[in-house]
């Protein structure tokens, strides 16, 4: 079973879902190579998902601007905060600090969170705009 369900509260019923549940298949992966082996390198995974966040986040935006959002300044700013977020992370993970369950805990907020609340609510503005 996977660590991150992707059930009907973070489905935003937009092209969005796709690359939400690429977000969670790289946490799951991750989590399943930590459960099998603690000695695993999350280098690779916290890069992988760095930068497929970056792109999401950039996809989200444009989306967001080509359906005449309201609220896409303040989306980006929070935007930024995650990946500011996730780059602390990257950078304790490589000074040496071990991933934890915790460190799955965050993940798990940091992008249920912001689908299931902050997106599905711009989304919802969205749809209610049309």
């Amino acid at each position: 079973m996977p660590y991150i369900e992707f059930d009907s509260k973070y489905r935003t019923f937009t092209v969005m879902d796709i690359e939400h549940r690429q977000l969670i298949g790289i946490i799951n992966r991750f989590f399943d190579e930590w459960v099998k082996s603690k000695s695993v390198d999350p280098l690779p995974y916290l890069i992988e998902l760095a930068e497929y966040g970056h792109f999401h986040f950039d996809s989200e935006e444009r989306f967001m601007a080509e359906n005449h959002a309201t609220d896409i300044e303040a989306h980006k700013l929070i935007h930024q905060q995650l990946l500011e977020r996730l780059a602390q992370l990257v950078q304790r993970v490589e000074r040496g600090e071990e991933v934890s369950m915790e460190t799955f805990q965050f993940l798990q907020h940091w992008l249920m969170n912001h689908i299931a609340g902050v997106d599905r609510n711009s989304y919802g503005l969205l749809a209610s705009k049309r």
